[in-house]
């Protein structure tokens, strides 16, 4: 019977542990602004904090308002450090919009900060819709 129930309370502690979450429920994201275009999430973890394995439904773009050492791990695949400066810029962009999956630990001394917009596309894009900029003269 032992055995069992060990068993049972490993195989829930896991699912707990590394279940996926939307971001709107994850912990340390804060859902700001939500419109029918677009959610505005803020992002803050103090040093030490991890952010629980969560899901991103839409494409978006971040910015670090205050950078730091991070562990990132996207699922299914080998955790990274990585170490980004403030006003750093990012996001996951893709023309054929899949749920994205990942979680992250601050591995600094000091917290980090970012903004993330999630674009609500509700359309599968045709062509590359990058602009091509220039600089100023």
């Amino acid at each position: 019977m032992k055995p069992i129930l060990i068993f049972f309370i490993l195989a829930f502690t896991g699912q707990f542990l590394f279940s996926q979450i939307p971001v709107h429920e994850e912990k340390l994201h804060k859902l700001v602004l939500e419109n029918e275009y677009l959610n505005v999430i803020e992002i803050i973890a103090k040093s030490g904090e991890a952010a629980d394995m969560h899901t991103h439904k839409y494409n978006y773009a971040y910015i670090a308002l205050k950078g730091g050492k991070m562990q990132l791990q996207d699922e299914g695949k080998e955790a990274r450090e990585v170490e980004l400066p403030d006003l750093y810029t990012g996001g996951k962009f893709e023309n054929h919009i899949e749920p994205f999956t990942h979680r992250f630990t601050n591995l600094g001394n000091d917290d980090i900060h970012f903004l993330a917009v999630e674009h609500k596309a509700t359309y599968k894009p045709t062509k590359d819709l990058r602009m091509n900029f220039q600089p100023d003269d």
